[in-house]
């Protein structure tokens, strides 16, 4: 069986312990990841962070709109909203 298959195998295991059992320390299995190598960025072009609210689009919640350089780190620090 190839790479593939077996991170396919992997993926179905993890998916049905998933919806199967009560916990699943999704948190601990996101920083047990390695983080992925950076890719080089063409020309050395930097995209400026863009944070943006909107009120309209629902009643009851406030949708943040994020846009900025892919980095590991910024994903991994991110508060839980």
């Amino acid at each position: 069986m190839g790479s593939t298959g077996r991170k396919r195998e992997k993926f179905e295991a993890l998916l049905l312990k998933a919806l199967t059992e009560e916990e699943l320390d999704f948190h601990g299995l996101i920083h047990a990841r390695r983080p992925p190598a950076a890719l080089p960025i063409p020309g050395g072009e930097r995209i400026p962070t863009r944070i943006d609210f909107d009120n309209e689009t629902s009643e009851n919640r406030t949708v943040i709109d994020i846009e900025t350089e892919d980095a590991w780190a910024c994903s991994m620090s991110s508060p839980r909203l």
